[in-house]
């Protein structure tokens, strides 16, 4: 297919261009209920956007040759974000308070990409009644003059694909 019958199939260029950009690997990660430190927005990456639906199978009755399949419900991976660790931030605070005395506090969380002025692209998914179940410290070495990098696993009730 040519660039002309895709523009004129899609409108115009710029909006081949701004399609171009949601492809790109920024992203702002948004804590609804938790103070807002801008410090606690950014992540070197994030895993666990997946939804998958639970199926039962049952035999069809009489003729026992025959399955079908019935949706059950919905399951969700934990939602993994990854950066360098940060000293004295809310987060730290609220996963210490998970932790340590089980003192949980579900709140929302939404994860957007970003273009390049660093502006929401689109909506994103939000992470509903999240909270945290894990935080990992990647192994440290006396050898490697690397940040110590932590992982935060959260679990969630819903997720929904949020269009702006």
């Amino acid at each position: 297919m040519s660039l002309l019958s895709l523009t004129s199939k899609l409108g115009s260029m710029s909006s081949i261009l701004d399609m171009a950009e949601a492809v790109n690997y920024r992203f702002m990660v948004n804590f609804y209920g938790g103070g807002g430190n801008p410090l606690d927005m950014r992540f070197q990456s994030v895993s666990g956007i997946s939804s998958t639906v639970e199926v039962d199978e049952v035999r069809e009755g009489g003729e026992n040759l025959y399955m079908h399949n019935l949706p059950t419900r919905v399951s969700h991976e934990n939602l993994v974000l990854t950066r360098g660790m940060i000293i004295g931030c809310a987060m730290n605070k609220s996963g210490r308070d998970v932790l340590h005395s089980l003192k949980v506090k579900p709140s929302d969380i939404q994860v957007s990409p970003l273009d390049k002025n660093d502006m929401p692209t689109y909506g994103g998914w939000l992470f509903q009644n999240a909270w945290l179940v894990s935080w990992t410290i990647e192994d440290l070495s006396g050898e490697d003059n690397n940040l110590i990098i932590n992982s935060m696993e959260f679990t969630y009730n819903r997720l929904k694909h949020v269009v702006t």
